[in-house]
């Protein structure tokens, strides 16, 4: 007597369905081409380990992408293994495998669809920096704002007089006050001119986030902030001058 194929099946399906469940990860992706260098998403479609990690949107080997290849590699292997067993042309075990073999296609095609998501994200992000152009011509766009000049030359009113005995920003400091420009107070600008003082800011980030796999990678941010601002304008994100990106 032959074995009762629908246990096989059985198992298999749970393992697939409980895999696919279990895998959660949407995060970043690292490309072997940069999205900068490719001017349209071509989607791939994935259907055997023929086709696997191919096409002009490959990744790369980085640590961040080992979740999204070991899964979509791992679906590209149940296909075969699925599609291999005897059925012994059951009906109702062959429409549970054709089902079982939908989802898989599926979840490859939520996997593509994560890819083009994260593609058109970075490829976002290049052309936002390219626009933001070098420092004269964010200052040039922060100035253009409706009534932003006035408020940035107010800032520079209280470093002049007698210092205060309470500070509760920086241009309430001596340092401001002892700055000299041909021997006169820098912040006292000439009539049509204005002076604006920045501080820098440098930091490190995880871009992959606090995973549990322990990858040991950083970004590090060089931000520059207008002091001029009042502090609850000082740090906004619209306000703040991206001067570079160390990988």
């Amino acid at each position: 007597m032959l074995p009762d194929p629908s246990g096989d099946l059985e198992f298999l399906e749970s393992y697939v369905r409980s895999t696919i469940w279990a895998y959660g990860y949407n995060g970043p992706l690292s490309f072997v081409e940069p999205p900068s260098d490719i001017t349209t998403f071509e989607p791939v479609e994935v259907r055997t380990l023929a086709d696997f990690n191919l096409g002009p949107h490959a990744l790369s080997g980085h640590p961040c992408n080992a979740d999204f290849l070991e899964h979509e590699k791992w679906l590209l292997c149940m296909l075969p293994e699925l599609a291999a067993m005897p059925l012994s042309g059951r009906e109702v075990l062959e429409d549970r495998r054709a089902e079982l073999e939908t989802l898989i296609h599926n979840e490859l095609s939520r996997m593509q669809i994560h890819k083009e998501v994260e593609w058109r994200r970075q490829q976002r992000l290049v052309g936002e920096c390219e626009r933001a152009g070098e420092m004269k011509d964010w200052l040039t766009h922060l100035l253009s704002r409706t009534g932003i000049e006035e408020v940035m030359d107010a800032a520079t009113q209280r470093a002049v007089g007698d210092p205060k005995k309470v500070m509760s920003d920086i241009w309430d400091a001596p340092v401001l006050r002892n700055l000299k420009h041909n021997g006169r107070p820098f912040v006292l600008a000439p009539q049509g001119e204005g002076r604006y003082v920045f501080g820098l800011s440098v930091d490190s980030f995880n871009p992959f986030q606090s995973k549990e796999a322990k990858q040991n990678v950083s970004v590090t941010g060089i931000y520059m902030v207008c002091l001029n601002l009042p502090p609850h304008l000082r740090y906004l994100p619209e306000n703040v001058y991206l001067v570079g990106i160390i990988p």
